[in-house]
């Protein structure tokens, strides 16, 4: 389907609703990670959401065609990168406070940058790179060069979020030139459910009454994120809408001191706006 970008107050607003959903979805996982959650256990359940969600809308729509395909392995291949770029990224939020872990995902657009030039053979001019570079100055900011109080592993996988998060990025961009933002959703979700089954036979476990609050909150609030953020695109540019993306600092930094009495240091208030700048040039 043709994309929309004649409707920016649309593609605006549902981008702040998937900005607020995806941090509420984050929030949510640090939560059931501390009731014992495993990170599998959050991934096949947000997986099987998201297609049971998809499912319904286009079944109410009887927009059946919308899913067909002739890019299965493409899918495949973004299914397999999307499932890493989650995991790792609810990883990070284990392991890192929620403002620092949103803070280092800003990296994305920078990271996505250099892969397009890997991988897509696009050029980047001088301007960009010296972008790409302060952006990277932000993170050692931010982390204060592994010397901090934040864990050198947690920003090591929080930035592996990131990468893994950029390659799908780029492999969505290719996809999206002949398939619909819902067979996108779909299919992603549809092909990882396969993968958290088969790892879900080593991690299964009982959960308390509140696990189980989450991990439906995670599963349903996530699907609705990823498809706010998916049709976003179809009625503005990416130009438009990709600031709104910063959002999630704010809300994150917000839910961390409500939650857990956690505020912020410095090093965050420094660093962060120089990986916002440097994401908003290259974006």
């Amino acid at each position: 389907m043709p994309q929309h970008h004649n409707h920016p107050a649309l593609g605006l607003s549902l981008r702040f609703l998937a900005v607020v959903l995806l941090t509420a979805m984050f929030t949510m996982a640090k939560l059931a990670g501390e009731q014992g959650v495993h990170i599998v256990e959050i991934l096949f359940f947000r997986f099987v959401a998201g297609s049971l969600v998809m499912g319904v809308l286009v079944g109410l729509a009887r927009e059946y065609s919308i899913l067909k395909t002739k890019r299965f392995n493409t899918h495949i291949v973004r299914s397999l990168c999307g499932t890493l770029a989650m995991a790792f990224n609810f990883w990070g939020v284990f392991l890192l406070p929620l403002a620092e872990a949103a803070a280092i995902s800003f990296t994305i657009p920078l990271l996505s940058t250099i892969l397009s030039v890997v991988i897509l053979s696009e050029v980047v001019r001088l301007k960009r790179w010296v972008a790409i570079i302060t952006g990277f100055i932000g993170v050692l900011i931010i982390t204060k060069a592994g010397q901090g109080d934040l864990p050198l592993f947690g920003i090591f996988i929080a930035l592996t979020g990131a990468f893994f998060t950029a390659c799908t990025i780029i492999l969505v961009r290719d996809l999206a030139r002949t398939e619909d933002s819902r067979t996108i959703v779909f299919w992603d979700c549809l092909l990882s459910i396969p993968i958290g089954a088969v790892a879900m036979i080593w991690v299964w476990q009982a959960h308390p009454p509140m696990a189980w609050f989450l991990l439906a909150g995670i599963a349903f609030i996530g699907a609705f994120g990823q498809l706010a953020t998916a049709e976003s695109l179809r009625y503005a540019s990416i130009s438009v809408v990709a600031p709104v993306d910063y959002l999630s600092l704010f809300f994150s930094v917000a839910y961390g001191y409500w939650i857990w009495n956690y505020w912020p240091g410095l090093s965050l208030w420094l660093g962060a706006p120089l990986i916002i700048g440097a994401a908003l040039y290259v974006a």
